[in-house]
This record gives C-alpha cells, sequence and structure tokens, in this order.
C-alpha cells in the first residue's frame, strides 16, 4: 500500500496527483460548508401537560412567552450561521436539513422532609408513539435557512400537540438505589418539565450536491489564480509574452 501512495505521488502522475488534491480539497471545503452554515444549539422549547381530570389523557400546551423565546432563540442561532455574508446566502439556499426533534424530558421526584430529590429520564406518549428520552424522530424533511422561525416552530408544535401524557417506569426500589430514604407514610413530589429539542441535518444528497457545487466553484477559480501566479512571477514580462 506505501508503494501505491508513493507512485500515485511520483512526478510521473501529475494528472492523478492533482485530480486526488483536487477532491481532497472539494470534499474539506464541502464539510466546511455544511458544518459553518448548519445551526447549531437550536433552543428547546418547553410546554406543560394540562389533564383535566388528573388523568390521561391530557393537553400539551405551550404557553406565549416560551414560543416567543423559542422563536427569537432560532434567528438568534440562524443568524449566527450567516458567516459568509453573501456567499451565505447561496449556501443557505442550496443546503436543504431534516428537522428533527429530541425528547430531553426528565422528572424529578423529591422527599420534602428530607428535601433530597433525584432525577430520572422520562418518556412522552406522542399519539400512538412512545416517545423514549434521547431518541429523534423527524418533523420536517425539506427545511432551509429562508425559512422563517415560524414555520421550524409550527412544526415542532404540531408534534407537540399529538402528546397526551408522561410517564417514568421507574419505581421506588431505584429510588432507594440512588441512596434516598424514604420515610414511613412520606408523600413523594413529582415536578416534570416536558423538554424537546430541534436539531438540523443535512442528508447525504445535499452532501453530493454541495460537493459538485464546491467543485465547479474550484475549477472555476483555478485557471484564475494559475493566471495570478504568472503575473506575480514574471511581473511586466507577463504582457510581452
Amino acid at each position: 500500500m506505501y508503494y501505491f501512495w508513493i507512485q500515485v505521488f511520483s512526478k510521473e502522475n501529475g494528472k492523478v496527483r492533482f485530480l486526488l488534491y483536487l477532491l481532497l480539497v472539494a470534499s474539506l471545503s464541502t464539510w466546511l460548508s455544511i458544518h459553518y452554515h448548519t445551526p447549531q444549539n437550536l433552543p428547546p422549547i418547553f410546554f406543560d401537560f394540562s389533564c383535566p381530570n388528573s388523568m390521561p389523557p391530557c393537553e400539551a400546551k405551550i404557553n406565549e412567552q416560551k414560543q416567543i423565546d423559542f422563536k427569537r432563540g432560532v434567528n438568534d442561532v440562524v443568524r449566527d450561521s450567516h458567516r459568509l455574508g453573501k456567499l451565505s446566502e447561496i449556501y443557505q439556499s442550496v443546503i436543504r436539513f431534516h428537522a428533527y426533534i429530541t425528547n430531553e424530558t426528565r422528572s424529578y421526584i423529591s422527599v420534602p422532609s428530607t428535601k433530597v430529590s433525584v432525577s430520572k429520564s422520562t418518556d412522552v406518549m406522542c399519539g400512538e408513539i412512545n416517545f423514549k428520552y434521547n431518541t429523534s424522530r423527524i418533523i420536517e424533511k425539506d427545511f432551509i435557512l429562508s425559512d422563517s422561525s415560524e414555520l421550524l416552530f409550527n412544526k415542532v408544535a404540531d408534534f407537540i400537540k399529538t402528546c397526551t401524557y408522561y410517564y417514568n417506569n421507574d419505581s421506588l426500589e431505584d429510588l432507594e438505589g440512588n441512596k434516598i430514604e424514604i420515610p414511613p407514610n412520606e408523600i413523594l413530589v413529582l415536578e416534570v418539565g416536558p423538554n424537546f429539542s430541534p436539531s438540523l441535518r443535512a442528508d447525504y444528497k445535499i452532501w453530493i450536491i454541495v460537493f459538485i457545487f464546491n467543485l465547479l466553484i474550484i475549477l472555476g477559480i483555478l485557471p484564475i489564480a494559475r493566471e495570478g501566479t504568472r503575473f506575480i512571477k514574471k511581473q511586466k514580462n507577463y504582457f510581452i509574452e
């Protein structure tokens, strides 16, 4: 294998070497383009359950302030991904994302008399789906950054509206396993903060499209770079030849 690569990068294989360098640069620029234009750390969205009969099914609700905070957070993150000025606008029109949502809901079970609590991962029932803790589901397959934060919020809200209850499979034995002493006849307090976190991911088709896009840009720049190098080397003689 070592001998093979020596042959590839030898002077006699200049065209092959150039092709490999070209593919390497195009691949690296593709990764950088998608990485820098993918919004990172989209804000989570918190909601509450309203259970009129203290029993499921319940109704998931997002209050107005949490809606405003989510939309503002999305706008801030998208703005931060606009790093290359007008060139970013081109990439943002090319790159399309799958929007995912992840269940990050946790329950907090506390013993009032001892003021000790333990945090537990919590599943949420959404429609017929048992949305397990720390798992993700796709909510939109064609999201672009020029879309408004309202669109992403609506997709998240539509999914949340299908959620009817949360539950924790952990038992009292699990609490005792966490070294929490439960006095006799103690009433435990359960607090739950339903919390879903969205994320954007480019699929393999977008990687191919951006790769071809960057390859065309590089091929267009190479002749200009070559002539610019010749001008720097020859200076006045460049125009005489």
